[in-house]
C-alpha cells in the first residue's frame, strides 16, 4: 500500500491543480498594440485568509473529507507554499531582463541640449567657426553626463530596440557691442532642434543605429544670406566589434544562466509542493486506519480452563458431587 502513495498523490495532485504549468502566473497587460509592451503586468498577491472549502465538507455536524479534499486544503491554506509561488516569477523576470540585454540596472545616464547651434550658421556660429569668443549662450555645445559602469565580463549590448527623441526650443536676445557683424543693436536668434534616435544591438556584439537630426535656425540679422537655415539629414550607421566583446556565445551567456534558474525554479517549486502532497496522502491513510481500527469489535476471549476442584465445571464431573 505504502509503494502506491506516490503515485496516488501525483494523480490526486494532477486532478485538483488546473491546466496550467504552474498554479500562479503574470497577469499580462492589456492596451494598444503600441504601448503594451510599456505597461505594467499585474502580479496576484499572497493569500493570506483560509479557504472555505473546510465548511462545505461539514454535514450535520461531520466530516467528509477525501483524499483530494485533503490535497486541496493543503494547498489552498499552505502560506510558505504561497510564498515559494514567487520564485519561478522571478525568474522569469530575470530571463525576461537577461534577453533584453545592456549593462548593470542602476547605471545613470544623461544628455541636455540647450540652444545649440551647429557652427558656420548665423552670426553666433561664425564667430564659432572662426575661433573668436561670443558673450552669448548661443554657440554653445551641448553636455552629456558620463556613467562609470563595473560588470565582470563583456557588457552585453541592449538587445531592445531603444527610441529617443529629444526636441528643444531656444530664444535668446542679446545686444550687440560691434554691429559690423550683426547690422542689427539687439539679436533675435531662434531655434529649433529634433534629434531621434533609433538604436537595437545584436548578440554578435554590434549595434544598428538610425538617427534623423534636423535644425531651423532663423534671426534677424541683415547679414545673413540664408534665413531660415534649416538643415535636416538622415544617418545610418552599422558597428560591429571583432575583437573585444564579439561572439553569440559570450554575448547570450547572462540569457543562458537564466534559462537554467527558470528551469531550476520551476523544479524546486515542483519537488516542494509533491512533497507537501506525499505527506498529506500519508497522514490521510494513517488517519483512515487508525478510524478502521477504531471501528473494528474486540473478539472475547475465551475462559481460562479451571484446574482447582472447586471449580463449578470440575464439581459436576467430581463422583463424591454425583454420590450426594
Amino acid at each position: 500500500m505504502r509503494s502506491l502513495r506516490g503515485p496516488l498523490a501525483l494523480l490526486c495532485l494532477a486532478s485538483i491543480l488546473p491546466a496550467q504549468e504552474l498554479p500562479f502566473s503574470v497577469l499580462k497587460p492589456s492596451g494598444p498594440a503600441a504601448i503594451r509592451p510599456y505597461l505594467p503586468q499585474t502580479v496576484p498577491p499572497v493569500r493570506l485568509y483560509n479557504s472555505n472549502r473546510l465548511s462545505t465538507l461539514l454535514r450535520a455536524g461531520k466530516l467528509y473529507l477525501t483524499v483530494q479534499d485533503a490535497i486541496a486544503l493543503a494547498v489552498e491554506n499552505n502560506l510558505g507554499l504561497e510564498i515559494n509561488r514567487y520564485g519561478p516569477l522571478l525568474a522569469q523576470s530575470a530571463l525576461e531582463r537577461s534577453q533584453a540585454g545592456g549593462p548593470l540596472r542602476g547605471v545613470p545616464s544623461a544628455s541636455a541640449q540647450v540652444s545649440s547651434v551647429n557652427a558656420g550658421v548665423g552670426v553666433n556660429g561664425s564667430a564659432q567657426s572662426a575661433g573668436l569668443s561670443s558673450g552669448g549662450g548661443g554657440g554653445g555645445s551641448g553636455s552629456s553626463g558620463n556613467a562609470a559602469i563595473q560588470q565582470v565580463g563583456a557588457i552585453t549590448p541592449n538587445l531592445d530596440p531603444v527610441l529617443q527623441s529629444t526636441t528643444t526650443q531656444a530664444h535668446l536676445t542679446q545686444p550687440q557691442a560691434n554691429t559690423v557683424l550683426s547690422q542689427t543693436n539687439a539679436l533675435i536668434q531662434t531655434v529649433r532642434t529634433t534629434n531621434s534616435v533609433l538604436q537595437m544591438g545584436l548578440l554578435t556584439g554590434g549595434t544598428v543605429q538610425f538617427r534623423n537630426y534636423e535644425q531651423s535656425f532663423r534671426e534677424n540679422a541683415p547679414s545673413d544670406t540664408l534665413n531660415p537655415a534649416v538643415g535636416p539629414h538622415m544617418d545610418l550607421s552599422i558597428r560591429q566589434n571583432l575583437l573585444q566583446g564579439f561572439g553569440v556565445r559570450l554575448n547570450d551567456r547572462s540569457i543562458r544562466i537564466s534559462m537554467i534558474n527558470v528551469t531550476a525554479s520551476r523544479e524546486s517549486f515542483r519537488s516542494q509542493l509533491l512533497d507537501m502532497v506525499a505527506a498529506v496522502v500519508n497522514q490521510y491513510w494513517d488517519v483512515a486506519a487508525a478510524r478502521n481500527s477504531l471501528k473494528t469489535p474486540r473478539r472475547k476471549s475465551p475462559p481460562a480452563p479451571c484446574r482447582e476442584w472447586s471449580c463449578p465445571a470440575r464439581r459436576r464431573r467430581s463422583p463424591r458431587a454425583a454420590r450426594t
